[in-house]
Formats: structure tokens, C-alpha cells, sequence
């Protein structure tokens, strides 16, 4: 039986990435790190899902571990990579920075240059928590994200004369060569407005890869920073669990950042701790450990 120096947490607020750090590709976290998280929470841990997905993907993992009526899902909820902040309590979305008109058309352009669809998430998020997904037929979308998704779809084409969507992130998926090459011309095309990452997406397909842009403004950690603000909680008592580039600045941040032992090697770097992988139940390890006390 695990055993504890003190009846308190050790952090009392815990930011949580979540692909790679709570869930592999079946969207399932282990049945000891659904216990960790819910130790942390009886304790008075508040935790924060701190993910670059949309709150509607979001919202069946959490289920696993956040028990009826009493907010074992955490006080807020940061997503799009910070870009989007939500009152659990309320629903109501307190934070959305979107993209720009002219950045979502130059985008769009550059993805078709390409041959891929540019894929525009969140423009209604306030509503439907990112459920919808819009493009154009100007390009195919992927075959590998539409037999996952395309019952998502809404298709908004330049002929219909609609109201410029304002998205709060965008993306393409593909082979590794166009996606890579969309990724990089939105880099060196659109500039220091936009945060891009690009990366394979076995979830996906087998061979998928998928490029993503963000308002350079959308950041887990200034996202974190606001949470512990709204809480009173001292950046000294948080805790953050990540694996990937877009955990670094809060990893950084924290007053402690624990990386998986699978992580991103940049990401690892910026961790104080490294925690064992996904496999290995590392998340729930540093939640043991450091939130907990527990010595096992």
C-alpha cells in the first residue's frame, strides 16, 4: 500500500496534457492513472486538461476519472493549445484568440498550393466546444481524417459569399513530404503571427502525417498562468505533465515540470523531471509522487 507524508497535496494545481501524457491512440487512461487523478482530486488538487485539442474530444476522457457533481474535472479547461480557456462550472468560454482573416486566407493558399485541404477548427467553439470542422472542395481532404470525421464537415466555399470564418486553429493532413512542405511555407510565408507544428499522426493512418497553426498569441503556459491567477494559487504549488514541443513553455513555466520518458527530446530539456513513458504509467508515477507524496 502506497504511503504519504502529509494529508495535502504537495501541488495543488496540476496542468495536464493530454495526447501522449494521459492517453495513447485509443483515448484510454490507465485504470492507475484514473486512480492517481482521482486521489489528487479528493485531496484538493485541481486539475486542468491543458491539451491542443478541442474541448469535445476532450470531454470522454475526462469522464473516466472526473466522478458526477463534484468537479473532478478541474476548475477551467485550456485548449487549442491555450487559444481557447472555458469555466467548467459555467461552460461559459472566458479566453479565444482566433486567426486573422488575412493569415486564414493566406493559409488556406498555401495549403492548396500543396494539394491539400485546409481543414479550419473551432469557429464556432463558444457553441458547439469545436465539434464543427470547415473547408472548401477545392482540394480532396484526406481520405485517412474523413473516415474518422467527415461527419464533421461543413464546406464553406468562395462562391457562397459567406462571412469570412474566423477559426482558432488550422490544419492539413497527408503524406509526409506535402504536409512538411505546407508546414513550411506557413512558416517562412505567414511568420511570427502563427505558432506551426507538424508531426506523423498514427491515430490517423498508418503513414499520416499533420501540420496545425495556432495564433502565435495561443500558449499553454500564459493559459496556466491565468488559471493560477483566477485561483490564487502561487506558480510555486503548480504542477505540469507533458511530452511534446507545444508542452515546453509550460513545462518552463511550473513550479514543476515533469516530461514522459517517451517525450520529445526539446521537450525533455525544458521538464525538471522525467517521468517514465505513456506505456509505463508515467503520468501517474509524478502524481504519486509529487502531488500525492506517496512512496510505493
Amino acid at each position: 500500500m502506497p504511503t504519504s507524508s502529509s494529508d495535502q497535496p504537495h501541488y495543488s494545481l496540476l496542468f495536464l496534457d493530454v495526447d501522449g501524457t494521459l492517453v495513447g491512440h485509443d483515448d484510454l487512461p490507465s485504470p492507475r492513472t484514473v486512480a492517481a487523478l482521482r486521489a489528487a482530486h479528493a485531496a484538493g488538487c485541481v486539475i486542468v486538461i491543458c491539451t491542443g485539442r478541442h474541448r469535445h474530444s476532450v470531454e470522454p476522457i475526462v469522464a473516466h476519472w472526473a466522478m458526477a457533481n463534484d468537479g473532478g474535472a478541474g476548475t477551467y479547461g485550456a485548449y487549442c493549445n491555450g487559444a481557447v480557456l472555458v469555466d467548467l462550472a459555467t461552460g461559459r468560454t472566458l479566453n479565444k484568440l482566433g486567426l486573422a482573416d488575412a493569415i486564414v486566407q493566406k493559409a488556406i493558399g498555401l495549403a492548396h498550393d500543396q494539394g491539400l485541404a485546409p481543414l479550419l477548427y473551432g469557429v464556432h467553439v463558444e457553441e458547439d466546444a469545436g465539434w464543427a470542422v470547415y473547408t472548401d472542395r477545392r482540394r480532396p481532404v484526406s481520405s485517412d481524417w474523413a473516415a474518422m470525421h467527415g461527419h464533421r464537415l461543413h464546406y464553406q466555399d468562395e462562391s457562397d459569399g459567406a462571412t469570412p470564418l474566423s477559426p482558432v486553429d488550422m490544419g492539413v493532413y497527408g503524406s509526409e513530404q506535402a504536409v512538411r512542405s505546407v508546414a513550411e511555407a506557413w512558416r517562412r510565408e505567414i511568420g511570427p503571427a502563427v505558432i506551426v507544428y507538424d508531426a506523423p499522426e498514427p491515430k490517423v493512418g498508418p503513414s499520416c502525417w499533420g501540420a496545425f497553426l495556432n495564433n502565435r498569441a495561443a500558449d499553454k503556459a500564459h493559459a496556466a498562468a491565468q488559471v493560477a491567477e483566477m485561483l490564487g494559487i502561487p506558480r510555486e504549488r503548480t504542477m505540469a505533465i507533458g511530452d511534446h514541443l507545444n508542452d515546453r513553455k509550460l513545462l518552463r513555466w511550473a513550479g514543476l515540470g515533469v516530461c514522459m520518458g517517451d517525450g520529445h527530446a526539446e521537450a525533455q530539456a525544458c521538464a525538471a523531471h522525467i517521468t517514465d513513458s505513456l506505456a509505463d504509467d508515467g503520468a501517474a508515477q509524478a502524481i504519486e509522487r509529487f502531488v500525492m507524496g506517496w512512496t510505493i
